[in-house]
């Protein structure tokens, strides 16, 4: 059985200026329930699957570059790894099988994001990443 667990399930950004790069990764931790190994798929978009964007915005949209993850904690935004509007595998990040229900150990991993806001965003800005699993 693959199955997933992730937490927080809001990548939350807080209020970025115009312009900005969120300075703080926001820490997304994954967790792997499941019997099996697996790695990670990543898929981003903003309002439907194939919009090539991350985020809709109340006036404008942010595109799918400006959105960024990785897999080292505190890296910078300029060397992190673009978001896609495909489901992309993600680098040096696979989760064992739990064997332990009582406590965690390499069966959870984090993630870690950023974004980047462009001239011309106004208001709130929403968008959607898919988590997914595939076997090793």
């Amino acid at each position: 059985m693959l199955a997933i667990d992730v937490f927080p399930g809001v990548i939350d950004f807080g209020e970025l200026a115009v312009g900005n790069s969120s300075g703080d990764d926001i820490i997304i931790n994954v967790t792997n329930w499941g019997n099996m190994d697996f790695n990670l798929t990543l898929d981003g978009y903003g309002t439907e699957d194939g919009d090539n964007i991350a985020m809709n915005c109340s006036k404008g949209n942010i595109s799918i570059d400006l959105e960024r993850y990785s897999v080292v904690f505190n890296e910078s935004y300029d060397v992190m790894v673009n978001l896609t509007d495909t489901a992309t595998v993600v680098g040096n990040f696979s989760l064992p099988h739990r064997t332990d229900d009582i406590s965690y150990k390499s069966d959870r991993n984090n993630t870690y994001w950023k974004i980047s806001i462009p001239p011309g965003i106004q208001g709130n800005c929403t968008g959607i990443v898919v988590f997914n699993t595939i076997q090793i």
